[in-house]
């Protein structure tokens, strides 16, 4: 067998194996025996008929067909063993030449990655500072949680919470909406503002009757774009009462005793949360100098793959709220094929930084341990609720989700590494890099977001009150 190759663009390789005519022969004679086993031909035992039959039956290119499928992985694993290369994923059968047999094959080839000095980035790491105004920012925020919500004779307002009967129909006359008791805040800020202010300076059993289209972008798709005739009726318009800012208050917020104890609390919990998104900020901007400096050559299946594992990532995600990635495509009304094309940018660069991330892993001697991989599956399980246990049992039986899995662990580590670099830190990131854990939603490239549960937002429910059913926020 004679092999050839070609070097072709970003990390692929062409070859050209070329089969001598004994070894088409006795193949060819293997192939007619296997097809006439299946299709046996008249005058011929089951097995026993000869090639030139079978072309003439058949077809010359299908027999010949029949020849590459049954021996073309081996020709190929044999043409990668005698070069002694190593593919980065399948390989593409490109063309295949009857007389002599010869079978052109395309290669993804390993990427090559060249980091530059990255052992010599340094970067000064942000200051976190509070001030008093957000402090004082986050009490309003609080008190606001714990508002109550009083019954009044006036006309209702923008900012207050309103229960009405809502009745809406299309110009056929069929009903739409039908909602007996629908309670939201009213607000200009909502999904459909122009309900709210139809229903500003309305009083208590009121009864009011007109016209609103909805958005053509509008969530709920049955209503989008439609004008509905609505008759409304006010039941009932509660105002906003907010406590007052002070020691009784705090000690109804939680374990303080004063009112200064409670804002020494609140500046300790943002300092925290600011100093977690300066140290998560100030990561993305040291891996950020590295992709910049370094030089990667990759071919395009290794972006494909990249994909793949982010529609896996998105699919789990979904999963663990009752859902799964197909469903929630079909209610955006979207396609694989769609939210890949949305994707591929990202997921070029994440290729970029994973093979980055894995090269530093190399070069530094990182490791992950069986031990690191359970403890994170064990984590992920956690977020599916009751099903938590039958989800870790699944994810520890799959060879690609451990994998998978490790992958992160060592991305991770290999950041960690490359933050205490640039802090000048090398000594102390041994202990660093063992902080993993799964990443947050937000850090994941999740495009296809599930919608939330109604009771676990206002926010959410106030939402759906503007969009089709205004019902919906207590």
């Amino acid at each position: 067998m004679k092999v050839t190759t070609e070097q072709l663009e970003h990390r692929r390789l062409g070859l050209t194996i070329e089969v001598e005519e004994q070894r088409v022969q006795e193949a060819l004679r293997a192939t007619a025996r296997q097809i006439s086993r299946v299709k046996p031909i008249p005058g011929f035992r089951p097995g026993r008929a000869p090639v030139a039959v079978m072309m003439r039956r058949l077809g010359k290119e299908a027999v010949y067909d029949a020849l590459v499928d049954e021996i073309g992985e081996t020709l190929y694993e044999e043409a990668i063993e005698q070069l002694g290369i190593k593919p980065a994923g399948r390989a593409q059968l490109e063309d295949v030449q009857l007389e002599p047999l010869v079978l052109k094959v395309t290669i993804p080839l390993e990427p090559v990655v060249e980091l530059g000095d990255y052992q010599a980035l340094r970067l000064d790491p942000p200051a976190v500072t509070i001030s008093d105004q957000e402090v004082e920012d986050n009490l309003l925020s609080l008190r606001e949680k714990n508002v109550r919500w009083e019954p009044v004779s006036r006309p209702a307002q923008l900012g207050d919470r309103v229960t009405v009967a809502l009745e809406g129909t299309n110009p056929e006359g069929e009903v739409l909406i039908n909602e007996e008791r629908a309670s939201f805040r009213l607000s200009l800020d909502a999904p459909l503002p122009s309900l709210h202010e139809q229903l500003v300076q309305m009083v208590s059993d009121e009864e009011r009757e007109f016209d609103l289209t909805y958005p053509r972008d509008s969530a709920s798709l049955n209503l989008a774009g439609q004008t509905l005739h609505f008759r409304a009726r006010l039941l009932e318009v509660r105002e906003q009462i907010l406590p007052t800012l002070d020691d009784e208050w705090a000690k109804t917020v939680g374990d303080y005793d004063s009112l200064d104890d409670l804002r020494v609390s609140v500046r300790a919990r943002l300092e925290e949360e600011a100093g977690n998104e300066a140290h998560r900020e100030y990561a993305r901007q040291v891996l950020a100098s590295v992709v910049d400096q370094a030089q990667i050559d990759y071919p395009q299946e290794l972006v494909e793959g990249t994909l793949e594992r982010m529609l896996f990532e998105q699919d789990m995600a979904l999963q663990r709220q009752g859902l799964n990635l197909d469903l929630a495509l079909r209610m955006q009304g979207k396609t694989r094929d769609q939210l890949r094309d949305e994707q591929r940018e990202e997921a070029e660069q994440r290729l970029r930084r994973s093979l980055i991330l894995g090269r530093v892993a190399e070069l530094e001697e990182l490791e992950v341990t069986p031990m690191e991989v359970t403890s994170y599956i064990r984590v992920l399980s956690s977020g599916y609720g009751d099903r938590a246990e039958q989800a870790r049992r699944t994810m520890l039986a799959s060879e690609s989700i451990q994998d998978w899995v490790r992958q992160d662990l060592l991305a991770q580590k290999a950041t960690a590494r490359l933050v205490s670099i640039a802090k000048g830190e090398v000594e102390v990131a041994e202990a660093v890099e063992e902080d993993v854990q799964p990443r947050a939603k937000a850090e994941r490239p999740e495009a296809v977001e599930a919608p939330e549960a109604k009771e676990e937002s206002g926010e959410v429910r106030e939402e759906q009150a503007g969009e089709g059913s205004p019902t919906s926020e207590e």
